[in-house]
């Protein structure tokens, strides 16, 4: 990865103006808007939108929310940990089958220490998915669609790894016959 580095303009100034005032004026801006509010009477709630039972359940220490398309998520859930499972076993075949490549067609770049010991690699690529899986659960208890997106995120990066990865071996095979 290339990094450019700009190189800092004489006097700390940004395009000719001096960053400080400008960050004082917006301060001061901030401040005197907050000012204008002040005396002013906050309207009424809006009446409660649901009528019965609430979707949240009053009882015990904590607020917890029932669901309505529980097992819909549920589902979804289920089904992503599961691809990720795949997706992490089809990273340590790839790998494994990279590893028994010649190394100047195919070499591990990011975990070669690890990689070097097959039982070593085995336990990092469950406990990655452990780990995965546990923060998208506890995530999800308090924030669902968060949790099904680091669910998504992490399959949907795994597997295109997971397809470069292969593609490399194909061609790393490709040109092991062609000599």
């Amino acid at each position: 990865m290339t990094v450019l580095r700009v190189p800092p303009s004489p006097g700390g100034s940004a395009g000719g103006l001096s960053v400080k005032p400008l960050c004082v004026l917006l301060t001061a801006v901030l401040l005197m808007g907050g000012v204008g509010l002040r005396g002013q009477v906050l309207p009424e709630a809006p009446p409660a939108a649901f009528s019965g039972t609430p979707p949240f359940s009053t009882t015990g220490t904590r607020y917890h929310f029932r669901p309505v398309h529980a097992t819909g998520t549920r589902l979804a859930t289920y089904s992503l940990w599961a691809g990720y499972a795949a997706a992490r076993a089809a990273d340590w075949a790839s790998t494994e089958e990279c590893l028994r490549l010649p190394s100047h067609l195919c070499h591990e770049a990011e975990l070669p220490g690890i990689t070097a010991n097959r039982i070593a690699f085995a336990v990092f690529e469950v406990g990655m998915t452990g780990a995965v899986i546990y923060v998208s659960h506890r995530l999800g208890k308090e924030h669902r669609w968060m949790g099904l997106g680091i669910s998504a995120t992490s399959f949907t990066l795994l597997s295109i790894i997971d397809a470069h990865n292969y593609q490399v071996i194909e061609a790393a095979r490709s040109s092991l016959h062609q000599q």
